[in-house]
């Protein structure tokens, strides 16, 4: 139900460059590290049906104010905080990561908007 929400949220808000970057960058550093450790696979499956983190990509990542305005620039902060969220997470064993990339991440947005210059997000009335 939170993942059928949230589709429709992103689907109404037609910003789903960021939140698909960040999935497909951190299943792919997940299943490398299953890989590595030589893990089952529902152990992947487990991490995947975290709550949090089905919050954190439909609700938190996906605000449009607070990503960077230019569609390729939005695949680059979406892979970047994926990959700071994954370090975060197994290197210093932090539950709440991702949110907590996404703080550390926020700065990068005013780079990407200067390096990759477009429109500025505006709800519609």
């Amino acid at each position: 139900m939170l993942a059928g929400l949230g589709i429709f949220m992103l689907y109404k808000v037609k910003n789903m460059q960021t939140p698909i970057a960040f999935l497909f960058v951190y299943i792919l550093l997940l299943t490398a590290r299953l890989l590595y450790l030589d893990d089952p696979v529902r152990i992947l499956w487990h991490q995947l049906q975290s709550g949090g983190l089905l919050l954190f990509i439909f609700f938190m990542i996906s605000d449009p104010k607070t990503m960077p305005d230019h569609p390729s620039a939005r695949w680059i902060f979406g892979s970047f905080v994926a990959i700071v969220a994954f370090s975060i997470q197994f290197n210093f064993y932090i539950q709440y990561a991702p949110i907590l990339a996404l703080t550390i991440s926020a700065p990068l947005v005013l780079f990407l908007d200067k390096l990759f210059p477009y429109q500025k997000f505006n709800w519609r009335t």
